[in-house]
């Protein structure tokens, strides 16, 4: 559990505002969205580094490998919300 709220700590300091974007571990189906975002894209940083267009095409690239729904709406929401940061 200790580990749970370190790694929501730094998700706050790294990425603040992501956990409202996107849900975390989900019963149903055994998987935690959040978790698996942050090992592709673990800091802002990294998403700002890319263009828009690199952003939301590696995002959905990432939704579907991961099995989750594609949206581009979601993507461009990331990415207007780091360039926030």
């Amino acid at each position: 559990m200790e580990s749970v709220l370190e790694f929501t700590h730094l998700l706050d300091y790294t990425m603040p505002g992501i956990k409202t974007l996107l849900k975390g571990w989900n019963e149903n189906t055994g998987k935690d969205k959040l978790g698996d975002f942050v090992e592709s894209f673990w800091h802002f940083h990294i998403i700002t580094k890319m263009t828009e267009g690199e952003f939301i095409a590696g995002y959905l690239e990432w939704a579907k490998e991961k099995g989750y729904h594609r949206s581009q709406d979601k993507a461009e929401t990331c990415r207007k919300n780091s360039r926030a940061e």
